[in-house]
């Protein structure tokens, strides 16, 4: 019987999340591109590729630039963290935009637009 919480290649993606962040905070300024935050971290199972969510607030560049720009600093990003890491073979890496952010915000607005249109019908019915 497994007594891990989570497969290896789930423990190293949650390392690399925390090792990706603290490298943009220490190493790399990403300032000059919004204020970003990395979201999660998806590894093969032979961990030797991972994909880096990320996500912008008040961005400064259209979402194509930001993910260009971003997987321009990825080799100075995979040297940092093959300092960091105790692993055979650092993962090549690869920065996805996380959508899941603007979809619930999305979703959220809609909601509230369907209470209040809600809540304007029933003052109307009166």
């Amino acid at each position: 019987m497994n007594n891990e919480p989570y497969r290896r290649p789930d423990r190293v993606a949650q390392q690399i999340l925390q090792i990706i962040g603290e490298i943009a905070t220490k190493y790399i300024d990403l300032s000059y591109l919004g204020f970003i935050t990395f979201s999660k971290v998806l590894l093969s199972n032979d961990l030797k590729y991972a994909k880096v969510f990320y996500s912008v607030i008040q961005p400064r560049y259209s979402q194509a630039e930001l993910n260009e720009k971003l997987n321009h600093q990825a080799s100075v990003f995979r040297k940092h963290l093959g300092a960091e890491m105790r692993i055979k073979h650092t993962p090549e890496i690869k920065f996805i935009h996380d959508e899941s952010f603007e979809y619930a915000e999305k979703m959220n607005r809609l909601i509230s637009q369907v209470i209040h249109d809600d809540t304007a019908d029933d003052t109307d019915a009166e």
